[in-house]
């Protein structure tokens, strides 16, 4: 049985997944532990691929934290600029466009054609990122680009995050410990879209409860995979859709576009894929179970439980499921998961 996911109606392009923070509810476990060596030629290639087929989508950028990267950065933009798609933003946690030489490098991504920037504003990334800081590059960035040029998310959070000296990195432990239910409730659930994989499924399993995994067998991912509304794809070639951070559709796809498109995957070459897209997450537990997956007492979401599993699978049988990429997302999950116990 094949598999062909619509065509994207907007991409994501992940130049690398190292970062100055370990924010809580990353849902690509970035973190300054990554070790990685991003190749710009398979960004490259993956931008004029995109450009041919999708002309005029919008296309974003991001990481992991891209600015550690600048000239990387640079490249990617004025590749983005140059083809027929339509480069909406950067995305930053604002660490490194805080200080004085900041502007000297948001000017030369302004004048290769970059025109707005994405600062994140949250208490996940206080950890990393002092108020004050977050603030310094928010002036940097309207300074260069004007007060249309920023794209904060979400401004909403600078209302907690100012209960706190500006000088301060706080880690998200202290909002919990200091937070009612409702306001940190609102924090994980309400403000923005927090998706509940990658990290933040610990962090939603130690602060709004879990479940037993059972009550998830009856999901499936079908709907995710299928979406046409965006889609990352990374240095690795990966082709991830919607949030389903770790799990590619199919080997090497992002470099593939015309074909993943137009003939689609076959499921019988990608075993996890299968079960998740026509089974279901019941299925996921009973064939990771004959492979010796004993799971946990509880589980926050449909997304914590595959990710579980998942992590055990890739661990257990190293190169086996070319659907569990890139490496990067699962050497650092199983090390984080295994030290949450």
């Amino acid at each position: 049985m094949r598999f062909k996911p619509p065509e994207a109606g907007s991409i994501g392009i992940i130049t690398n997944y190292r970062c100055t923070g370990n924010c809580p509810h990353c849902l690509y476990y970035s973190s300054p532990d990554v070790n990685e060596h991003p190749e710009f030629g398979i960004i490259n290639r993956i931008i004029t691929q995109a450009s041919e087929l999708l002309p005029g989508i919008p296309v974003h950028i991001g990481g992991g934290e891209p600015f550690l990267y600048p000239e990387f950065l640079e490249r990617t933009v004025k590749s983005v600029s140059e083809s027929a798609l339509e480069l909406e933003y950067v995305e930053t946690n604002g660490k490194l466009l805080s200080g004085e030489n900041a502007t000297e490098t948001l000017l030369r991504l302004r004048n290769l054609g970059l025109e707005r920037i994405l600062l994140s504003v949250s208490p996940f990334h206080h950890s990393s990122v002092t108020l004050g800081e977050n603030l310094s590059a928010r002036e940097n960035i309207i300074s260069v680009f004007g007060s249309a040029g920023i794209f904060p998310w979400h401004d909403l959070y600078y209302r907690y995050m100012e209960n706190f000296d500006e000088s301060e990195k706080i880690p998200f432990t202290r909002y919990i410990k200091e937070l009612h239910e409702g306001s940190l409730r609102e924090i994980l659930t309400e403000i923005i879209y927090i998706h509940p994989g990658g990290r933040a499924a610990g962090l939603f399993a130690s602060c709004l409860g879990t479940y037993p995994a059972e009550r998830f067998f009856d999901k499936n991912c079908r709907a995710e995979a299928s979406s046409p509304v965006h889609v990352h794809l990374d240095y690795t070639g990966s082709y991830c859709a919607g949030f389903c951070a770790g799990i590619t559709l199919g080997k090497g796809s992002a470099l593939n576009l015309d074909s993943l498109y137009g003939k689609g995957i076959e499921l019988k070459e990608y075993p996890l894929l299968d079960i998740l897209i026509n089974r279901s997450l019941g299925d996921l537990f009973r064939y990771a179970s004959d492979r010796g997956f004993w799971g946990r007492s509880g589980y926050s979401s449909p997304c914590h439980l595959c990710l579980d599993i998942r992590v055990f699978l890739y661990k257990k049988f190293p190169g086996l499921y070319s659907e569990l990429a890139p490496d990067i997302f699962y050497i650092q999950a199983e090390r984080e998961l295994k030290n949450s116990g």
